[in-house]
């Protein structure tokens, strides 16, 4: 590329050296004169090698630009040492020299040499941390010097997706080269990429160590009908707050400080305003829709016979039919105690769905959901109307209940005496979120918006550390005996916190019953119609078997999962619900 160390120094041997070895290098127009050269001229080259000889540098690559003058900056082609001018005398830099062009490619790369004392990376794109990157995916890598072309390949670039090197292609342009994947990636995915230090510059310079970024890969397209869903039955929330502590018991999302990091969740949160957002996601049957949202809290204060902990959750799922119209049956709801999660379900009359020893209560759905005023999800839809599920959620522990529901002496408890002393705030979804007041009774309001639990924790799954969102990464579901598995990976099964408890991202949420089929971890995110029908029915087909042709009954076969990869949203059974 013409350029590299040099091999001669600033001395009079360097500059007897010069002279003799440009002897027969062909001319170029300096100084005319009576010079033994081919142009005849005495320039300061002929003061040095006055024999006559053609010692005007015109090197055949033209890299001295066309008028073939020898210049500072010039390069040799045939030696890739550069030029210098010192005391009126042009000899050898032993320096390295860092060409942006080189002896061929001077236009291509900027033709001008700067003086480096190192190699290293200037800029990624997509920069590190970005999300939403399309797939097939190209980065590029930009350093701060020519690169050398034949070290860059899969032995000194690596590219892994969940835990897996990924096949693509490299391209090799100046400072900087560019990998094209063409292997399958799955949606959702991070992407790490690792530089060895066997990386070089063309000038010799290595990276002085391991260098590494990550990006994350956009999810599948087409959900914004399934956001619209999530808007309409996205649910009203009571939020009780503890006196003096309102600050632990606001919603957030997980990134309210600007960062996905867990480890500075709990101390900024009086530097940022109490922005709501609540998690939203949806699968499909052929005969359901399961809308899961979650909360999320900075800190948590209180866990029954424990310590406080940072980064909590909980959350709900409301299952809506999809035939003959669209209307919802049911809500259960997640919430974490101190050695065990907990699990309340209640259904609508309406339903079909039989009352058994999981279901807390059966009750008309225009007392469980009741219409809205708002229509914040029924946008340009004929005849639709938001029904919002009451939620309340504890001060302190957190824990995911109804309104309407009295609670016990463990759970949720709100009764007529609780509430004579109990101060909340009331969320109500939309597309701003704003920032409660101080908590009261009856309490102030504040709205909280949606984000895409899919498109947001999901790609971070593998996110661990103080940096990251997870304790490790040591989760993988094992779904039940003939359900869909999706792909073999490991994600976070618990947030990072500096305690000793933690709470668990959906994906990893599990509960058992004395007396009551054993869910294996996650099947209640990952496979609601099958934990659903566990749940109300352990025949596992609580309103029988999906009937395609007449749209009844329960099914369990999916046309849309993102998190176990199944989409089937084009075929006949699954098509036609959603407006």
């Amino acid at each position: 590329m013409g350029n590299g160390l040099g091999v001669w120094g600033r001395s009079a041997l360097g500059v007897a050296l010069l002279g003799a070895w440009m002897a027969g290098c062909g001319d170029s127009p300096l100084a005319t004169g009576s010079g033994g050269d081919a142009a005849g001229d005495v320039g300061k080259l002929d003061a040095k090698n006055p024999d006559g000889a053609a010692d005007d540098i015109a090197d055949a690559t033209d890299s001295d630009a066309t008028d073939g003058d020898l210049a500072p900056g010039d390069d040799l082609a045939d030696t890739g040492q550069d030029v210098v001018l010192s005391d009126g005398v042009f000899i050898l830099d032993t320096g390295p020299l860092a060409d942006t062009g080189g002896a061929t490619d001077d236009a291509t790369c900027g033709g001008s040499d700067a003086k480096i004392t190192d190699f290293h990376v200037v800029s990624t794109n997509p920069p590190d941390g970005t999300a939403g990157v399309g797939i097939p995916f190209t980065f590029t890598v930009t350093f701060n010097t020519l690169v050398k072309e034949v070290v860059i390949g899969p032995n000194t670039v690596q590219v892994v997706v969940n835990g897996a090197v990924v096949d693509g292609t490299f391209s090799v342009s100046c400072n900087s080269f560019s990998f094209t994947s063409t292997a399958p990636i799955l949606p959702a995915s991070r992407v790490d990429v690792t530089l060895s230090p066997l990386v070089q510059a063309e000038v010799g310079f290595s990276l002085p160590n391991q260098q590494s970024f990550h990006f994350y890969v956009k999810g599948f397209d087409g959900m914004a009908p399934y956001e619209k869903l999530a808007r309409r039955y996205a649910p009203t929330l009571r939020q009780a707050v503890d006196n003096g502590n309102d600050k632990y018991d606001q919603l957030r999302s997980f990134d309210f400080d600007g960062n996905w990091q867990a480890g500075d969740n709990g101390v900024n949160l009086n530097k940022v305003a109490a922005l709501g957002n609540v998690g939203w996601s949806v699968l499909e049957t052929q005969s359901h829709f399961f809308i899961t949202y979650v909360y999320f809290w900075p800190h948590r204060t209180v866990v029954l016979a424990g310590t406080a902990f940072d980064n909590d959750a909980s959350g709900a799922t409301i299952a809506v039919a999809r035939w003959p119209t669209e209307h919802p049956v049911a809500v259960t709801t997640w919430f974490k105690q101190k050695s065990m999660e907990e699990m309340w379900t209640w259904v609508t009359s309406e339903s079909g769905i039989p009352k058994t020893g999981y279901v807390r209560s059966v009750l008309p759905e225009a007392t469980l959901f009741p219409v809205a005023k708002d229509t914040w999800g029924c946008e340009n839809i004929t005849g639709c109307k938001t029904k919002r599920f009451q939620a309340f959620l504890t001060s302190g522990n957190h824990q995911s209940c109804a309104w309407l529901d009295a609670g016990d002496n463990l759970n949720c408890t709100n009764n007529a005496s609780t509430q004579t002393t109990l101060k909340w705030i009331d969320y109500a979804p939309g597309p701003t979120p704003t920032e409660p007041a101080t908590a009261a009774a009856p309490g102030p309001t504040a709205t909280y918006g949606l984000v895409s639990t899919y498109d947001t924790w999901w790609p971070r799954r593998q996110d661990v550390g103080a940096d990251g969102m997870w304790m490790d990464a040591s989760y993988s579901y094992v779904p039940p005996t003939g359900r869909p598995a999706g792909v073999k990976m490991v994600s976070g099964g618990k947030f990072y916190n500096k305690d000793t408890d933690a709470s668990r991202p959906p994906w990893a949420w599990s509960w058992k019953g004395a007396d009551y089929y054993q869910l294996p971890t996650g099947t209640v995110f990952l496979d609601p119609g099958f934990a659903n029908a566990m749940r109300f029915d352990d025949t596992k087909q609580p309103l029988g078997d999906f009937n395609a042709t007449q749209k009844t009954g329960w099914s369990q076969d999916y046309c849309f999962n993102p998190y176990l990869y199944i989409d089937f949203r084009t075929t006949a059974n699954c098509t036609g619900s959603l407006p």
